[in-house]
């Protein structure tokens, strides 16, 4: 309950009614106004990485099951590969009204400093593109390394455990159970001195190896598939991923901060987040 009431706090101060340019809106439309916002890092918990077959989950079946469920495809041309960062929303909880709202503005307040550089070319490009751009869903956390996706078998004509991630290309869009899932709206970079790698409108690199850059600010979830299909054939393989990371542990600096701790800073940690895939084969 504490949870459901600090997050309905955290986004009222910043509910606003939004109207944008252009004669195809015939009336205001009420929105929680997500702009400058961004993800605390620290919420990070582990990576999985899931098999999605092109043609939909089964009707009925719930996500959570079909997503852990092996899946047994006819070709490489099945399916794409989900990446998901999972998530830990426990730790610190207030306790008084008061509390909830001081811990919450000071988190605002970081997250507005944070994200300033994005929030001023996201109204650039909104102001000449008529709000044809959604604020990003954004964590503070970021790639520390190479992050890489292998396989237990011999694919592309790489040993295994080889760094395919050449052969994979991340997303943009993807309709999963009928909702269209879209990533990438803009690529920042770097933590102590932040700046847009590739700004909103521009095309990002879809290549894995060139988009996940050292640096890159990760968001939630990501969509990849082969950028050309392997030869190899299998019974079954497993793919999996390596995703090294920093993470900023925003809640902790701003539960110190309220207690009146001298931080300057949220801490940073290095993780390394692991995931494997099996999927099995019925060659058509």
């Amino acid at each position: 309950m504490k949870q459901c009431f600090f997050l309905i706090l955290c986004i009222l101060p910043v509910i606003a009614i939004v109207s944008c340019q252009g004669d195809e809106l015939d009336s205001l439309m009420i929105n929680a106004e997500r702009r400058g916002t961004l993800i605390d890092g620290g919420q990070i918990s582990d990576v999985s990485l899931y098999c999605i077959e092109k043609k939909g989950k089964p009707k009925g079946e719930s996500s959570n099951t079909y997503y852990h469920r092996i899946k047994t495809v006819g070709g490489y041309s099945d399916f794409y590969l989900k990446l998901e960062f999972g998530r830990n929303e426990g730790g610190y909880q207030p306790e008084s009204t008061e509390e909830i709202r001081s811990i919450a503005e000071i988190e605002g307040n970081y997250y507005k400093t944070k994200s300033s550089f994005i929030v001023e070319e996201y109204d650039k490009f909104k102001q000449g593109n008529h709000c044809d751009a959604e604020w990003p869903d954004l964590f503070t956390a970021y790639t520390n390394g190479e992050v890489s996706i292998t396989c237990d078998k011999v694919l592309y004509g790489e040993e295994p455990e080889t760094n395919l991630d050449k052969y994979f290309s991340v997303n943009k869009v993807f309709v999963e159970s009928g909702y269209i899932i879209e990533n990438r709206e803009c690529l920042p970079v770097g933590i102590e001195n932040p700046k847009m790698l590739y700004n909103f409108g521009e095309e990002i690199p879809s290549d894995m190896d060139k988009f996940f850059v050292k640096g890159t600010w990760l968001q939630p979830q990501y969509y990849l598939q082969f950028k050309e299909l392997p030869t190899e054939k299998y019974d079954e393989l497993t793919l999996s991923v390596t995703f090294p990371m920093i993470r900023e542990h925003v809640r902790d600096y701003a539960v110190a901060k309220y207690r009146g701790e001298i931080v300057t800073t949220p801490k940073l940690t290095e993780d390394v987040f692991k995931a494997d895939c099996p999927i099995k084969f019925e060659w058509e």
